[in-house]
C-alpha cells in the first residue's frame, strides 16, 4: 500500500460530519479556486492535515519547501486554508460525540485554537453538558502531552480578542478590552497567587474596569477569571473539589447557582520513507524502478472506483497517478 493509499484510509475513518467540513462541495469549490489562483496542487496537503500528518502551523513550510512560494505568498495562502477549511473543520471535531477518538495530535490543534482565536465564543458556552464534554476533552489532551499545558497558558495570556465593549484603563491610559488586557488589570490589582472568590468578587465590584461592565460583560469577565484560576493553577485550583466536579472551564452546577515543529517528511516523492528529515534528503534524485512505479499506478488506478469523481480523495489519487505516470516516462 502507497503512502498516498495509507493516508486515505486514514482519512476515511473520520467522523461523517467533520470529513463533509474538509471533503464537501464547499471545501473542495474552495480548494479547487485556490489551486486555480495560485496554481499549485493542495488537495493532499488538505488530507496530510485532517489527519494530523501535519498542523496548520506546518502549513507554511510546506508551501515553501513544495511549491519554492514567495514567503508572502505563503503566509496569505497559509492563513486562507488555516480559517477557510481548517477551522471549520476542527470546530465539527470538537462537536463530534464521539470525542474521545479524536487523536492527540487533532487534540493540540484544537485547543490551540481555542485559546488563540475562540476563546470569547467558548466563554459564552451555557450548557453544563458541553462544557463537561469540553473539559474532559482538555483533561485528556494535558495527560496525552506534557508540554501542551504550557503552550495553552502562553496562547492564553496573550489573547487578543476583545471580550467586552468599551476601552480598560490601565497604568493612567487606555487599552483595548483583550482577554490578554482584562488578565494584566487582574493580576495588577491581586497578584499572580492563587486567589479565592472573595478576591473574585472584590476585583468585580470595586475595580474601575468591572465597575462600567454590564450584567452579560461581567459574566464574561468572571468566567476568564474562573477559567485563569483552574487552568493557570491547575492542579492547586482543584484542591479539595471532588474528582468528578473538576473543571478547566468554569460549569455552573445546580446547587450553587450563584454563580470553562516540524513538517514531516510528506514531500518525498515516493511517499515511503517518512522519517528522514526534509532538509538532508534530495527527494528528486531518488531511484524507482520502471516495476515498482507502475505497481503503484495499478494499485491506485485500482482504487479509485471506491470515490466519487467530485470528492477529495478521488482528486488526490487522481493527481498523484498523473505524477507516478510522468515520472516513469
Amino acid at each position: 500500500m502507497t503512502y498516498v493509499q495509507e493516508c486515505l484510509e486514514k482519512f476515511q475513518e473520520l467522523p461523517a460530519n467533520a470529513k463533509e467540513k474538509i471533503g464537501g462541495a464547499e471545501a473542495f469549490n474552495f480548494i479547487k479556486k485556490l489551486e486555480n489562483e495560485y496554481n499549485i496542487s493542495l488537495s493532499f496537503l488538505v488530507i496530510l492535515l485532517a489527519i494530523s500528518e501535519l498542523s496548520s502551523n506546518d502549513i507554511y513550510d510546506y508551501l515553501i519547501t513544495k511549491y519554492q512560494l514567495k514567503p508572502i505568498t505563503a503566509k496569505v495562502l497559509s492563513q486562507e486554508i488555516d480559517t477557510k477549511i481548517l477551522d471549520p473543520f476542527f470546530e465539527e471535531l470538537l462537536n463530534e460525540n464521539e470525542i474521545i477518538s479524536i487523536k492527540p495530535a487533532q487534540e493540540k490543534e484544537i485547543l490551540l485554537k481555542i485559546f488563540s482565536d475562540r476563546l470569547v465564543e467558548t466563554l459564552k458556552i451555557n450548557k453544563s453538558d458541553d462544557l463537561n464534554k469540553l473539559n474532559i476533552f482538555i483533561f485528556k489532551a494535558l495527560q496525552s502531552d506534557d508540554l501542551i499545558e504550557d503552550k495553552i497558558i502562553s496562547i492564553f495570556y496573550n489573547n487578543q480578542e476583545k471580550l467586552t465593549a468599551n476601552h480598560l484603563l490601565f497604568e493612567d491610559h487606555e487599552v483595548s478590552p483583550t482577554i490578554s488586557n482584562w488578565l494584566k488589570d487582574f493580576i495588577k490589582k491581586n497578584g499572580s497567587e492563587l486567589f479565592n472568590e472573595i478576591s473574585l468578587e472584590q476585583y468585580l465590584i470595586n475595580s474601575i474596569n468591572a465597575k462600567k461592565l454590564n450584567v452579560e460583560e461581567k459574566e464574561l469577565v468572571r468566567k476568564l477569571l474562573k477559567l485563569y484560576r483552574n487552568l493557570v493553577f491547575f492542579p492547586e485550583s482543584m484542591d479539595g473539589v471532588p474528582l468528578e466536579k473538576w473543571e478547566i472551564f468554569p460549569v455552573e452546577h445546580e446547587e450553587d447557582v450563584q454563580h470553562f515543529g516540524k513538517v514531516k517528511d510528506v514531500l518525498d516523492d515516493d511517499f515511503n520513507n517518512k522519517s528522514q528529515d526534509l532538509k538532508t534528503k534530495d527527494i528528486s534524485t531518488r531511484p524507482a524502478s520502471d516495476s515498482s512505479l507502475n505497481s503503484q499506478i495499478f494499485e491506485l488506478e485500482k482504487n479509485l472506483g471506491k470515490y466519487s469523481p467530485a470528492s477529495l480523495e478521488y482528486k488526490v489519487i487522481i493527481q498523484e497517478i498523473t505524477r507516478l505516470k510522468q515520472k516513469n516516462k
